[in-house]
């Protein structure tokens, strides 16, 4: 099945991309706010899809045994015990495990967390976290009452949102103890990149996001190399070259279309930006990288 994005510009361009899927793994179906389960070997269908696919809901991963590899927005990680991946909305990746793998699943949607939860998403911006055995088998505990709750008969939603916000909670506490996770960032550095995400197609500059924010382009790019260690405009070409990458892999748009889509001026300069961001053409990026999902 493919999902298809479109750009309100004045000839509309049709991309095709990666499966969008809700709660469940189910294409354009409403279903619950929340779930999870245990899973061990090859999951079910409804937990864990075997082909690439982006989701419109968090999920949350916690790696019990096993190995494999987790392929993220063309990042390549490895499954092992007490590594918990996080993936957000929007994110394309395939996890593939083997029979000995055995992992917890949460699924919730933002919706869940604005409703039911207290609590903002303290996992956003990391593919994962590393835990140690004994956190691990105290975060098992939890998904297994937060598994039994759901499966009750008559479960309970407040209770379901008071076990995600303790999980919740204690991921936050455990990226604040480790060294390697930044700080807390200035608001209005979340808000531009709130911004870039929602406006990276659209060939914004600095200054036209700066204007959206109130400030100047210069206190953005000096709040952004404070903050985050690189500048407001290192961020807004990072994410259109994610997009680029995303679009040359998932779509079946020419080279040509991609570029216009995301505001390049010509085909050719295009193509020089993509070579130096990641060393190949975009016809050999998708080459390679399929070479590495389906290790041919």
């Amino acid at each position: 099945m493919k999902i298809t994005r479109y750009w309100n510009e004045t000839n509309s361009m049709k991309l095709s991309q990666a499966p969008l899927l809700n709660i469940g793994h189910l294409p354009q179906k409403t279903g619950d706010s929340l779930k999870i389960d245990l899973s061990r070997g090859n999951p079910p269908r409804e937990i864990e899809s075997v082909h690439l696919h982006r989701h419109n809901f968090y999920m949350i991963l916690l790696i019990l045994g096993g190995c494999g590899e987790h392929i993220i927005d063309f990042e390549k990680f490895a499954i092992q015990p007490g590594r918990l991946f996080f993936l957000a909305p929007g994110q394309i990746h395939v996890l593939k495990t083997n029979r000995s793998t055995e992992y917890f699943t949460v699924q919730f949607t933002p919706g869940f967390v604005a409703t039911h939860a207290d609590q903002s998403i303290p996992f956003e911006g990391y593919n994962f976290l590393d835990i140690s055995k004994e956190k691990t088998d105290g975060l098992s505990h939890l998904f297994k009452d937060l598994l039994k709750e759901k499966k009750a008969k008559n479960s309970n939603n407040t209770i379901l949102n008071l076990y995600l916000a303790i999980l919740l909670e204690k991921i936050k506490i455990e990226i604040g103890s480790q060294r390697t996770m930044p700080r807390k960032v200035n608001p209005v550095i979340t808000r531009f990149m709130n911004l870039v995400e929602a406006y990276h197609t659209k060939g914004l500059s600095v200054r036209d996001y700066a204007e959206k924010l109130n400030v100047s382009a210069n206190y953005l790019n000096i709040l952004s190399k404070r903050e985050t260690g690189i500048s407001a405009s290192s961020h807004i070409y990072g994410r259109v070259m994610l997009e680029a990458k995303r679009l040359i892999v998932y779509s079946d748009c020419s080279v040509s279309q991609i570029a216009y889509a995301l505001n390049f001026c010509d085909t050719s300069y295009f193509i020089k930006r993509f070579k130096q961001e990641t060393g190949q053409t975009p016809r050999d990026f998708k080459t390679h990288y399929y070479k590495m999902l389906y290790d041919r």
